[in-house]
């Protein structure tokens, strides 16, 4: 019987998702966009230089409360977002500048 539940518990936790969250900019802005992202314990995560119309490739990024800060050379915006494991974030920079986030699963 212990061995049973041994398995189980094994099984229960390859479940469990240790993924890191990752992030990318997508710009949808006609200039070029820069995108902080501020981790509440420290460390920032900085995706530069994503021209218009492009998206950057994924990074990853810390766990837990993250400002998202972006710049473009018309508009900046700030967001705050909390960040989760096995979860994907993709920071939007429209048109006019302003920031959307959109989170999926990895």
């Amino acid at each position: 019987m212990k061995n049973v539940l041994v398995i189980a518990f094994i099984l229960v936790l390859s479940g469990c998702s240790s993924k890191p969250p990752k992030a990318r900019v997508q710009n949808n802005a006609n200039d070029t966009a820069n995108v902080l992202f501020k981790a509440a314990g420290g460390g920032t995560v900085s995706i530069n230089s994503v021209g218009p119309g492009t998206t950057s490739p994924l990074s990853e990024i810390s766990k837990g409360g993250n400002t998202v800060i972006s710049e473009t050379k018309s508009v900046d915006d700030t967001d705050a977002i909390t960040c989760a494991t096995a979860k994907e974030y993709t920071a939007v920079v429209d048109s006019i500048g302003k920031l959307t986030i959109r989170e999926s699963n990895q």
